[in-house]
């Protein structure tokens, strides 16, 4: 399977561990199986994040989950979306949503580009 590079500054991988949880949260319109990957997707990405948040090698699948919850956040925070999420996540959240729209185009970007790649493998 091809990785991807994905480079992160300190304050970006902060803020993709703290939307992660959100895949936890997310109706994706897909089936228990999905969401359960989706959940252990971002579980391992944010045991990679911790272990070393300079440039990563992410998966495919490993990436489409960050783009998700970076999207998810910036979207939730901007009032786009509604999800009921405990004020914790919220407050924690709120703490990085210039982050996340910083982050956005280029993960959306990458998510685009990626999803063309990586169809029809």
């Amino acid at each position: 399977m091809n990785n991807l590079d994905l480079h992160l500054s300190t304050a970006e991988t902060n803020a993709v561990l703290a939307a992660l949880p959100l895949a936890l949260y997310a109706d994706f319109d897909t089936s228990p199986e999905q969401k359960e990957l989706n959940v252990n997707l971002s579980a391992v990405v944010m045991e990679k994040l911790l272990r070393n948040s300079n440039s990563m090698k992410f998966s495919a699948n490993e990436t489409r989950i960050i783009c998700a919850c970076v999207s998810l956040a910036k979207s939730l925070l901007a009032g786009e979306i509604d999800m009921d999420i405990d004020a914790d996540l919220r407050k924690e959240l709120s703490r990085h949503y210039f982050t996340y729209c910083s982050l956005y185009p280029r993960t959306e970007k990458l998510f685009n580009r990626m999803d063309w790649r990586f169809s029809n493998r």
